[in-house]
């Protein structure tokens, strides 16, 4: 459009704001038509159109859309790590976003719409047929009031209908609002997937398990912080049954590492695979699978990384306080320090603080309860232990400043996990019939258990025979 109109204000409904412009050049009006709550309270719907004006107009528009985006939160630096420009090529196909260069600059074609996205908030743009070209560029400021400057140049190719005047009605609409996960998935054009909750499978636990028990529980109306305890709790109860396994298996262990101690004495000079092969017909012997136990971590490992997506991510929590966090999403601070360290920052959390005080205190239980930190080769492993040890220390570096609520999540975590060790030490795990279970084992060659591998590879040598 050749000109810079003047928009005079159109009375219309509540929801419908209208702005027209008269054509300089000859006949006719230019109105931009706003509706505004459509589908949600954050919607707006934008219209083009024209009223009795020539065919002498381009077939084709430009939108040119600039946004300073400001800065909301509390950690200005965390911020701008989840502030992106994100896009989706061709309908209903993998999101895409600019990466977080200071600078990034982009063409692209056949968009079928464009986010702002913030941490918590998104300027969405959508257009009713696929948007052929644009032009991205991301600026990031680093310093002031704002984390970026967007600016997107898009062109628009236009249909025009000669018997009605040459009149067109163009159609965009802007969503303006928080990134709640189903009031995005509502528009039906994976715009959802806007938020970080992580990749692969780790994105699959957190909108199929950590978000509906989250939403479960929010509907107590309890404070944000008791049900971050309560979800802790839940997911603990849904493990039991791994958990115990673990624990049995440990007492197994602890119970026959006399037998092991004898063993690699005995073939401590022999070669290591005669001495591995020992070892597992003794497991075989006794009923033990030592490969049950790593199913145990290869449970936690997932659930323990998406929980790092998680926390920062979910808008509920934005704003929420518990006990002395003034918010969920970020960092408690008790104490500012007068200086930077590095990867600690310039701040005290203490529910960080508290989560690796409880990492220690579980880490030493756990350690003097069972033999995982011994090798089957016999000895103890130093390497092992020092990596043990040095885990509270290292994760109260790393999550010093991240989200409160992953520190809490954590921190009451491992308060169930010192006191799982006393309960079922106790009430669960009696060692004297674990170890009458295990002679019984030994005694009986018809209850011991064989090997998948090995069972599979007779089951494959009689298939041969027969055939």
């Amino acid at each position: 459009l050749h000109f810079f109109p003047f928009f005079a204000q159109k009375k219309e409904k509540n929801v419908t704001l209208i702005m027209r412009a008269k054509n300089p050049y000859g006949k006719g009006f230019l109105e931009y038509v706003y509706k505004l709550g459509l589908k949600n309270q954050y919607d707006v719907k934008w219209f083009i159109r024209t009223i009795g004006m020539s065919s002498s107009l381009k077939k084709s528009v430009f939108i040119n859309f600039k946004q300073h985006i400001f800065s909301l939160e509390k950690d200005k630096n965390w911020e701008n790590t989840y502030t992106q420009v994100y896009y989706s090529n061709n309908f209903h196909s993998k999101v895409q976003y600019l990466s977080e260069k200071n600078t990034e600059e982009k063409t692209l074609s056949n968009l079928d719409w464009i986010a702002h996205k913030q941490q918590f908030f998104s300027t969405i743009f959508f257009a009713n047929q696929p948007i052929k070209n644009v032009f991205i560029r991301s600026e990031n400021f680093l310093s002031g009031n704002f984390l970026k400057k967007i600016q997107s140049h898009i062109s628009l190719d236009l249909n025009f209908n000669r018997k009605k005047n040459d009149k067109f009605n163009f159609c965009f609409q802007f969503y303006f609002g928080p990134l709640d996960y189903f009031l995005l998935k509502q528009y039906g054009k994976g715009v959802e997937n806007i938020i970080p909750f992580g990749w692969g499978f780790i994105k699959w636990i957190n909108k199929y398990f950590f978000l509906i028990i989250f939403q479960f529980l929010e509907r107590t109306n309890l404070n944000y912080g008791v049900i971050i305890i309560l979800m802790t709790i839940v997911v603990k109860l849904i493990l039991s049954p791994v958990t115990y396994k673990q624990y049995k298996l440990n007492a197994m262990m602890k119970l026959i590492r006399p037998e092991i101690d004898e063993l690699n004495n005995k073939l401590k000079n022999s070669d290591p695979l005669k001495k591995q092969k020992a070892m597992m017909e003794l497991y075989q012997e006794v009923g033990i699978n030592p490969m049950s136990g790593c199913l145990s971590t290869l449970l936690q490992i997932p659930i323990f990384y998406s929980l790092f997506k998680f926390f920062p991510t979910i808008i509920n929590l934005r704003g929420k306080s518990f006990l002395w966090v003034d918010d969920l999403t970020s960092y408690d601070s008790i104490f500012e320090l007068p200086f930077f360290i590095p990867f600690y920052g310039n701040h005290v959390s203490l529910l960080t603080l508290l989560y690796s005080l409880a990492l220690l205190g579980y880490t030493k239980l756990s350690s003097n309860n069972n033999d995982s930190n011994r090798s089957s080769s016999g000895g103890n492993i130093p390497d092992m232990r020092f990596i043990l040890y040095l885990m509270p220390i290292i994760m109260l570096l790393f999550i010093n400043s991240y989200a409160s609520g992953l520190s809490l999540y954590y921190f009451t975590s491992n308060v169930i996990n010192i006191g799982l060790i006393f309960f079922i030490k106790k009430f669960l795990l009696d060692e004297k019939k674990i170890y009458e279970k295990i002679q019984e084992n030994k005694n009986n060659p018809k209850t011991k258990k064989r090997n998948y591998w090995e069972y599979k590879i007779k089951e494959i040598k009689e298939g041969r025979k027969n055939f």
